[in-house]
């Protein structure tokens, strides 16, 4: 599970397509074991107002007295990097609806397999491509959490092993884990955090990684790494 909220925003002015697509995303959701708050708006302009940002808004292509490809633009304004998938009834869309930077389209009726497929690709880049800074003594690091194999803790420091080298973090292990999506990055024992992209194998004392390494999982972390495990491949498989 992720270690933050996520909040998706549902507009739509036909009540039944609103609750449909929420109750979609909440079934995805559970599935994925992702925490998740959908908020649904019968009007773009409400969900402008709202003292909340989302990180994903499915928004109807002709919503009210707007377009929805303006309340997209004034979206756009305040918050770059929301991902807005357009809703419509029809197969079209007018050119201009690339300069909001859609992530995706769907037309209705929209099926649970079309709204997965479009919520896997975010989720996909989110977990592959979040994007971390790290203070290794007087430079900044800029990293995806996909470049991180394991970490390891060193006293009040953190080692970031990565494919091809190691840095040393001015931070503690678990100040650079909680940075990090909860539902990949599993605790063996109480010095190392792995990345689950990168299991080879494992058994009951040892997990083996692609890049050779063995790190061993501690008796008090077994069940639960075993389990999170399951439940990360899982989640990539449905």
């Amino acid at each position: 599970m992720y270690n933050y909220e996520m909040r998706i925003a549902v507009c739509n002015r036909n009540k039944f397509y609103l609750n449909s697509i929420k109750l979609m995303i909440y079934r995805y959701a559970e599935k994925k074991k992702i925490d998740v708050m959908v908020e649904c708006y019968l009007c773009g302009k409400d969900m402008l107002v709202s003292d909340y940002k989302y990180n994903i808004v499915l928004l109807e292509y002709c919503i009210d007295s707007k377009a929805g490809i303006e309340i997209a633009r004034l979206l756009r304004q305040t918050d770059s990097f929301c991902s807005i998938i357009f809703t419509s009834v029809e197969n079209r869309f007018g050119n201009d609806i690339f300069k909001v930077y859609p992530s995706g389209f769907l037309t209705y009726p929209i099926s649970e397999n079309e709204l997965r497929s479009v919520l896997d690709d975010y989720f996909y880049a989110k977990i592959n491509g979040y994007p971390l800074l790290l203070k290794s003594g007087e430079d900044t690091v800029c990293l995806k959490s996909d470049e991180i194999v394991y970490l390891e803790a060193d006293n009040k420091h953190c080692v970031v092993h990565l494919t091809k080298e190691k840095l040393s973090c001015n931070c503690t292990m678990g100040r650079v884990y909680d940075t990090l999506p909860k539902s990949v990055f599993l605790k063996i024992n109480r010095a190392y955090v792995i990345n689950s992209v990168y299991i080879n194998r494992f058994n009951s004392e040892e997990v083996f990684l692609k890049t050779g390494d063995k790190l061993y999982i501690s008796r008090s972390y077994r069940k639960d790494f075993k389990q999170n495990y399951y439940d990360f491949i899982s989640g990539m498989q449905l």
